[in-house]
């Protein structure tokens, strides 16, 4: 029995220095009755969760321990109560998994159907993928069982409700359960109080556990520097004249882009240096098209609660469910639809006709030094209403135009990304890193860079200039659905099945910011303008909208009536707008997030309630694109399905 005690003490000596509570350890040493030479001994040769399950003969003990844990926290303080029970769910999994892993195919099945039905109800997918083990060989196999086999589950919890929990399982001689938390849980410890179960529902979901605190709190970058010179280019464009009270023409001042005192963008002094991430020079046409941007996003319409958006939907007939994605370039003027078919069909949403570039022979002639360039390489001649790309040997996911709209790339389930000129609507790259499908596609801010997510639980940067990836993003359990590069270009962000949504530098390639809360895989991803913040949209029919700077949730958003598909914020930032495959587009008011920015000071308001302003429904027509032009125009896409998104 004495031995038995010392080992239970190893045990939790070893939990509490590897989550650093040295000071509890060193206390506990101390109090011990053996010697600290002999103590340290045993705390080297302990065999962890193997050497006690060898030596269990009892196989009722994962019944009793579990069912006397349970009891334990149900009867401890309801400050308490909350944070230990998150250690149920893992616990439950990995004894679970021993069992099976003993061959012990009954008791273990005995086990799972005991208290599987009192684990949280979004836990089903798991739970479900867990009922199909059922010999030690489909731990390896089946991808939740060997995901969890192979990485620590992190549960996140304050230091007192860490010490009242591991107090108790010594004191009760639950080894099984010490060396289980030991060997299987990483436990993040934080000083303060102990959440409370609002707080702990809105972040819990991940099917890992929750982030490392330590990952939010890295320096972020994530204001938008503006270019001086394209924002003087364009004040200066906007002088224009107009007829006064005396019949005498007059100049109108021009309008400033700014925001902030003595006309400084409030995102200055956050954004990026200039050089941290190389980017090619701006060509003249590229410049063009961004001052006239700028020209036209001055002019955008002021949306608020008393200022609703105004819609404009596109709803694409006889696709017979094979339209997989849209995409709209950032001037509003061409949309792209990816098929089960393997073609990307591109349409004109302007008079302006999609035009090819003009013979070898007439391109000699052209003065390259003259304005409107790319209006003379044009051949007027050639103008069509749509264009198809055919070049994939599989169903097309994702497709992105770049920021001058003169490339294009999509991604496919054969595993590649392909770059195509929208001069010549011909393929002109094949990228080829993903020996899977790839999810998603999305140009960076400035063009050159894009990057990918796929099926391979990666995502990937790459440049158009190199058929090899830049950069490979790996931390995560299942595969990564959606990628979405910051308006500084500086980071991406990716939203992934296991429920996470991670920032990632693309300097460093490091993870800057990890994101819990979904209960069901994420579907959609968008940032703010300024940077600041990243909204998130999953199948579990929620918006989330986090915090980039202080790393944590803001606002639960609910209320959609499917997976939710796609989020976009206006041009100004002020309105967040949701779309859900049940049909609904919904307007949420982000002058709270404003309010809360101007003031220097970001609450959580998880508790209060807020209800979208504006709810606008199609008759059958899921939503699977929202776009706001330039002038807060905002834009919906979504296939004819008959009655089948109403449901």
């Amino acid at each position: 029995m004495e031995n038995q005690r010392q080992q239970d003490l190893v045990t939790v000596l070893q939990f509490l220095e590897r989550n650093n509570m040295k000071a509890t350890a060193d206390m506990l040493k101390q109090e011990a009755s053996f010697s600290g030479e002999a103590l340290d001994e045993q705390m080297n040769t302990s065999g962890g969760i193997a050497s006690v399950l060898t030596r269990t003969e009892d196989l009722t003990q994962y019944t009793t321990s579990y069912t006397s844990l349970q009891t334990f926290i149900n009867k401890s303080l309801d400050m308490y109560k909350c944070e230990m029970s998150q250690v149920l769910w893992p616990l439950f999994v990995y004894l679970y998994l021993d069992l099976m892993g003993r061959g012990c195919y009954k008791d273990a099945k005995q086990f799972y159907d005991r208290f599987s039905t009192e684990q949280d109800a979004y836990r089903d997918v798991e739970l479900r993928s867990l009922a199909i083990v059922e010999t030690t060989e489909h731990i390896q196999t089946v991808e939740i069982a060997r995901m969890f086999r192979l990485k620590k589950y992190v549960v996140r919890m304050s230091r007192e409700a860490c010490q009242c929990l591991l107090r108790h399982l010594q004191e009760s001689d639950q080894s099984l359960l010490l060396n289980v938390m030991n060997t299987y849980i990483s436990v993040d410890l934080y000083d303060g109080m102990p959440r409370t179960a609002t707080e702990l529902q809105a972040v819990a979901g991940g099917i890992g556990g929750e982030g490392v605190t330590a990952v939010n709190k890295m320096k972020v970058f994530y204001g938008v520097r503006k270019d001086p010179e394209l924002l003087m280019a364009a004040a200066a464009d906007q002088e224009e004249e107009e007829l006064g009270e005396d019949g005498k023409t007059k100049k109108k001042k021009p309008k400033k882009d700014t925001a902030g005192k003595k006309g400084k963008p409030t995102s200055s002094t956050n954004a990026p240096p200039a050089t941290r991430v190389p980017f090619p020079d701006l060509k003249n046409h590229e410049k063009e098209l961004k001052i006239q941007a700028l020209r036209e996003t001055a002019k955008k319409a002021k949306l608020d609660r008393e200022h609703l958006p105004s819609i404009y939907f596109y709803t694409f007939l006889n696709t017979h469910g094979g339209l997989n994605c849209v995409n709209v370039s950032d001037d509003s003027a061409v949309v792209s639809t990816g098929y089960a078919n393997s073609s990307i069909l591109l349409r004109s949403l302007t008079p302006q006709k999609l035009k090819l570039l003009k013979p070898p022979f007439e391109l000699d002639k052209i003065d390259l030094e003259s304005n409107n360039l790319m209006e003379k390489l044009l051949d007027d001649s050639s103008g069509r209403d749509q264009r198809t790309l055919i070049g994939h040997s599989g169903p097309v996911y994702s497709t992105s135009f770049s920021p001058d709209r003169s490339l294009l790339v999509s991604a496919s389930e054969d595993g590649t990304a392909r770059l195509w000129s929208l001069h010549t609507y011909s393929n002109v790259v094949v990228y080829k890193g993903h020996n899977c499908p790839v999810w998603d596609v999305d140009f960076g801010p400035r063009g050159y860079y894009f990057a990918t997510a796929a099926y391979d639980h990666t995502a990937r940067l790459w440049a158009t200039d190199n058929v090899q990836p830049l950069r490979l993003f790996i931390d995560r359990l299942l595969d990564v659905n959606s990628v979405r590069f910051h308006p500084n270009g500086n980071y991406i962000a990716t939203a992934s099945s296991d429920r996470t949504c991670h920032l990632w530098d693309i300097t460093s390639g490091q993870c800057v910011r990890f994101f819990t809360g979904h209960k069901k895989e994420i579907l959609s991803l968008d940032f703010s303008p300024d940077g600041r913040f990243l909204a998130s949209g999953g199948a579990d029919r929620q918006v989330l909208l986090w915090d980039i700077a202080d790393g944590r949730l803001v606002k639960d958003l609910s209320g959609h009536r499917g997976d939710v598909h796609s989020v976009c914020f206006s041009r100004e930032g002020e309105v967040l707008t949701s779309g859900c495959s049940g049909g609904l587009v919904k307007v949420w008011d982000g002058k709270l997030w404003q309010d809360m920015l101007k003031e220097e000071t970001l609450e959580p308001r998880i508790d209060a309630p807020l209800d979208a302003f504006g709810v606008y429904a199609t008759k059958s027509t899921p939503v699977r694109r929202l776009h706001f032009t330039y002038r807060n125009l905002l834009l919906g896409f979504g296939p004819y399905e008959g009655t089948k998104s109403a449901k």
